[in-house]
């Protein structure tokens, strides 16, 4: 079970923890991108990718983080929706602005 904390410690923390991850998984992705010449082929492609990048990211943060952690409540959370938000929530829409960035055309 989690240790009990503070509403007004837990948002600010969560938000800015989410925050820097976030922004660092995308810079992540966007060197694997920049790394890998057929993730540039059309915008579909990057776009693919990305949700897969973000599939990868729920794997990793749902199901082997938690006990090297020391946070196994992590693996209570609803396993469906954190899929749908890692992958279609964040890889998703990655993917659309990266493309965007880089001039693809939509395919």
């Amino acid at each position: 079970m989690p240790p009990k904390i503070e509403l007004g410690t837990a948002l600010p923390v969560g938000f800015v923890t989410h925050f820097a991850l976030s922004t660092l998984y995308g810079v992540i992705a966007a060197a694997i991108v920049s790394l890998v010449p057929a993730l540039r082929r059309s915008a579909m492609t990057l776009i693919v990718a990305t949700t897969i990048f973000g599939t990868l990211l729920w794997i990793i943060n749902f199901f082997i983080l938690p006990d090297v952690i020391g946070r196994p409540w992590f693996k209570e959370a609803p396993m469906v929706a954190q899929f749908i938000y890692h992958a279609f929530f964040y890889g998703t829409p990655l993917g659309i602005y990266l493309a965007r960035r880089m001039g693809l055309a939509r395919t």
